[in-house]
């Protein structure tokens, strides 16, 4: 099950959401800078008016607002997709748990919506502060050196693409998924299921090229997991906590989390995501439909 909790679409709308905004801010800076309206030497001469236009404002001033205007000044475009994801969550929950769920989309606002909705402002309003600040350092770095506009423009714009669009891609993945987790939980809680499992995503297979870089790391998460299943294979009755693919293509850490299961639900609030792109989701933990082979053998 390559993403367990089936928000791929979901993040898929949002990333792009994410990048077109990011990609406003690059073209922006690029215009600013190489055009007569923006005197960048004010940003290390301020004093200077001798080349100053009637409208000229520093780069500073004008890359802050600029942020603000078109990456924050609207947090809808945010919220619909956190929103989609709290209520996808609380779907599956439901036909997991076998309770009801209302029927319609944003029916009623949760608190992991609300929360989630504070936790992603506040994790954009950080990325967008990184990135006026390495902007303005590149644009600094270059009227010291003399370097042409066009130059200057273009190094402040690798910045707004390795910072802002980098990191705003991984808060995509990373807020669905905590939402998503954060719900489903509530959900089981509501439902008066205790304990949880997970089940972990799978990965690409790793090549032969790579597999030998991994191989120390490969042999103590096999020792590890084998020790744990001979433990669980004399502990009855079992608790069913994990599905797994079956072959090399679950990824190491989210496998190891998946064979310390079962949690209580205080135990795994705040668990995911494990990792970067981390799409695991949480099971009932004594659902057979989830069950490992060996686990339904006994």
């Amino acid at each position: 099950m390559s993403d367990p909790t089936g928000t791929a679409a979901i993040r898929k709308s949002f990333t792009a959401a994410m990048d077109k905004r990011w990609n406003t801010l690059r073209q922006l800076v690029i215009e600013a800078i190489t055009s007569p309206d923006i005197d960048i030497l004010k940003l290390v001469q301020p004093t200077v008016n001798s080349i100053a236009v009637a409208h000229s404002v520093t780069f500073s001033s004008w890359l802050s607002e600029a942020i603000r205007r078109v990456i924050l000044s609207d947090n809808g475009w945010m919220n619909t997709h956190i929103d989609h994801a709290v209520f996808k969550a609380r779907q599956r929950a439901a036909k997991l748990a076998g309770v009801s769920i209302w029927d319609k989309h944003g029916a009623r606002s949760t608190v992991v919506e609300n929360h989630s909705r504070l936790l992603a402002r506040s994790e954009l309003k950080g990325i967008a502060a990184v990135v006026e600040q390495q902007c303005v350092r590149e644009a600094t770095l270059g009227v010291l050196s003399n370097k042409r506009p066009a130059y200057i423009a273009r190094m402040v714009a690798q910045r707004v693409n390795a910072i802002g669009k980098t990191r705003g891609r991984m808060l995509v993945s990373w807020i669905i998924i905590k939402a998503f987790s954060n719900e489903t939980l509530a959900a089981f809680e509501e439902a008066g299921i205790t304990k949880v499992g997970s089940i972990p995503e799978k990965v690409r297979k790793v090549l032969a090229t790579d597999a030998a870089s991994s191989d120390k790391r490969g042999e103590k998460s096999k020792a590890k997991k084998q020790k744990k299943r001979r433990k669980a294979k004399r502990a009855k009755p079992l608790l069913v906590e994990w599905l797994t693919a079956g072959d090399d293509k679950v990824c190491d850490e989210c496998q190891d989390a998946s064979d310390d299961g079962p949690y209580t639900l205080d135990e795994a609030r705040d668990m995911m995501p494990l990792h970067p792109n981390c799409r695991c989701a949480w099971v009932p933990a004594d659902d057979a439909r989830f069950a490992a082979p060996e686990r339904l053998e006994e």
